[in-house]
């Protein structure tokens, strides 16, 4: 042990090329440093890097794929109406200190980490 080839970043995940997808790959590096540092130094228990396998996985899942689907969906928007409200409704939250604050942890993906470090 540690095991001998890893894959991890993009490889390692399926991301649609779309923009939310951009922001993912520098938030997961806070959860795998470290890991791979415990490998490195022999700290690590067997199961570690499947647990970041699992955190991964969850934090795509909730996050990612929801922002990614929210995003385009905004993007390709044709109604006029529709428009006007989804950007009404992002003039308030920048408006309100605590909804901007909680769409920014959302929007950068640091809400994911959150979510992933409670994954065993």
């Amino acid at each position: 042990w540690p095991p001998a080839p890893l894959t991890s970043g993009r490889a390692a995940v399926y991301h649609p090329p779309y923009p939310a997808t951009v922001a993912y790959a520098p938030s997961t590096k806070f959860y795998l440093a470290d890991k791979l540092a415990d490998v490195w130094f022999g700290r690590a228990e067997r199961g570690v890097l499947d647990r970041y396998t699992r955190q991964r996985r969850k934090a795509q899942v909730d996050y990612v794929q929801a922002q990614t689907i929210q995003n385009k969906k905004s993007l390709e928007e044709k109604d006029p109406v529709t428009r006007r409200k989804h950007l009404d409704e992002l003039r308030r939250i920048s408006e309100d200190v605590k909804l901007h604050k909680q769409f920014l942890y959302r929007s950068a993906l640091f809400d994911s980490l959150n979510s992933a470090n409670a994954v065993e």
